[in-house]
């Protein structure tokens, strides 16, 4: 009789890990499309296309600002330019304000921090950036995403440290390089 209990409670286990992906937290899935459902939402507004060279007449800064249509999402963009240096630098926010993602129905709230920097010589190559998330979820198995990561995350060794609600998250597949590869080809990196 000990011996049927004890199968029949392994094989619930085993059934449950195995058929209830959430029992034991999100995905690499979830996650990634947690990740993805922010940067599309930050793409929904451009800062770039506010950035004309006319704004730097009579200063080396020009300060952004754009939201979505119902303002769920705001980018607020400083870009300084040394022009003696040939010196750029962009500072950016990007805040989410109750944004629904059509396509899972999560709410996001938080921000996006990001900073490049660089020389605007030709051939430089002393290009700097820093992406820094911190947003919750609200409707989904991802409830907070918050992790650092800047111009290294090419390098195969390079893994930043993610906290998926609040704890350690390593990824069990190469989700995370998919996710930074489709930022790229957004143009954000």
């Amino acid at each position: 009789m000990k011996r049927g209990i004890t199968v029949i409670l392994a094989g619930f286990l085993i059934f449950a890990t195995v058929n209830c992906s959430g029992l034991f937290g999100p995905s690499d899935e979830d996650v990634k499309n947690a990740i993805d459902a922010a940067v599309k939402g930050m793409m929904t507004v451009p800062f770039s296309e506010k950035l004309h060279t006319d704004q730097f007449i009579y200063s080396n800064t020009a300060d952004l600002y754009d939201a979505n249509a119902d303002e769920t999402i705001t980018q607020d963009v400083t870009v300084s330019l040394d022009t003696e240096a040939r010196y750029l630098t962009f500072e950016g926010v990007c805040s989410f304000y109750d944004f629904v993602d059509a396509a899972s129905g999560n709410t996001i709230n938080g921000q996006i921090n990001y900073q490049f920097e660089g020389s605007v010589k030709k051939g430089a190559n002393d290009f700097q950036m820093v992406f820094e998330f911190d947003l919750a979820f609200e409707g989904g198995k991802v409830e907070s995403i918050a992790f650092i990561f800047d111009e290294n995350f090419n390098d195969p060794a390079y893994r930043p440290e993610i906290l998926v609600n609040g704890s350690a998250y390593t990824f069990k597949e190469e989700a995370m390089r998919d996710t930074f590869r489709a930022m790229r080809s957004m143009n954000i990196l």
